[in-house]
């Protein structure tokens, strides 16, 4: 996609930003070669398509390029926001304009999109959006589409190994995986973190899991895993402090929906530990890596299955509180702590 005759128009839609923006910087990249000194920024727009009147889209690509490669790019975002997305008179126009995108410009609309589920598909970019409908029929040959999902958080290992790789350093396996479970499937997070280690290492040898212990920031799934150790311990005011510090760090929301994932893999763990199964069930069962698989069968033994239901079930009342205007989730989850750290298990 980074040579400038493969496409006029690419459509890049999914969840995963920063994989978008790394494409949409590999187009950029010739451009930028190519342009005369001082002149690349005008060849390069980006527009805000959710307030871009429709005559300053059309505007910024039917401008032709004055300098010397001839080759510019307009960059679309946010299109699927614009106030008129669902104007069938607006619809049409636009439709017009992609399908006389000058054969000097390239037209790039990514689409910041949520999967409902592999059944139905993407919310954005489903079967009814007006511009797939276009891509599939009308433009097909001038259009290139790419979806970016985010790595399944049993594949960021694989993903942190390979972007390692990719940025000229390395991961070990072990410290991919410790890297993965602090940062789960972020993988914005993931490329500031593997390149701030890379950077610290001077590319020299492979990061190894010493290394990610020591620079990458205390939180994540990781800090969940430690809370719940210092729960079954008994240690309520450490793992009080423990959540007021994770609190400072994650959103309050995030850090609650690991908490409830935390508990639904535990269930799974010892519900299968109870039918004589093992770490490889885990993995199945669970969709985790062997390294979180193993964290969570030690863990899971220190816990009775009725224990962790009625914890998993209390979360879920915790959460419907929070949303109908009852105790909020910092207060709640404080005093759940405390109280799963002073009963019996």
């Amino acid at each position: 996609m980074s040579k400038r005759k493969d496409f006029r128009v690419a459509i890049l839609y999914g969840d995963d930003r920063f994989s978008i923006e790394e494409a949409i910087a590999k187009i950029e990249a010739p451009i930028l070669k190519e342009a005369a000194v001082g002149t690349a920024e005008m060849n390069i727009l980006r527009l805000d398509g959710s307030k871009a009147k429709f005559s300053e889209i059309e505007s910024a690509l039917m401008v032709i390029s004055f300098f010397a490669s001839g080759h510019r790019l307009v960059v679309l975002d946010n299109l699927h926001k614009h106030r008129k997305i669902k104007d069938k008179t607006f619809q049409k126009k636009m439709i017009g304009l992609l399908n006389n995108v000058p054969p000097t410009t390239q037209l790039v609309i990514p689409l910041d999109d949520e999967l409902i589920s592999r059944s139905k598909g993407w919310d954005v970019y489903r079967k009814s959006f007006f511009v797939r409908k276009w891509a599939e029929k009308d433009g097909k040959e001038v259009v290139v589409v790419k979806e970016y999902q985010l790595p399944h958080l049993r594949a960021m290992p694989k993903w942190i190994e390979d972007h390692a790789r990719a940025l000229k350093g390395k991961f070990s396996p072990g410290a991919a995986a410790v890297l993965a479970e602090l940062v789960g499937n972020d993988t914005a997070l993931a490329h500031q973190e593997v390149l701030k280690i890379l950077t610290f290492l001077d590319f020299s040898r492979p990061a190894e899991e010493m290394e990610v212990h020591e620079l990458v920031s205390y939180g994540g799934q990781a800090g969940i895993f430690d809370l719940v150790d210092t729960m079954a311990l008994g240690q309520a005011r450490k793992a009080q402090q423990m959540l007021h510090r994770l609190l400072e760090i994650e959103d309050k929301q995030k850090l609650f929906m690991m908490l409830v994932r935390q508990f639904r893999l535990l269930i799974v763990a010892r519900a299968g530990l109870d039918r004589g199964g093992n770490q490889q069930m885990i993995i199945s069962q669970g969709g985790v890596h062997p390294f979180v698989a193993k964290k969570l069968e030690a863990q899971a033994r220190r816990f009775q299955l009725s224990y962790l239901e009625e914890t998993y079930h209390r979360l879920l009342e915790m959460d419907e509180a929070a949303k109908s205007g009852g105790m909020s989730l910092e207060i709640s989850m404080d005093v759940l702590i405390f109280d799963l750290s002073n009963h019996r298990r």
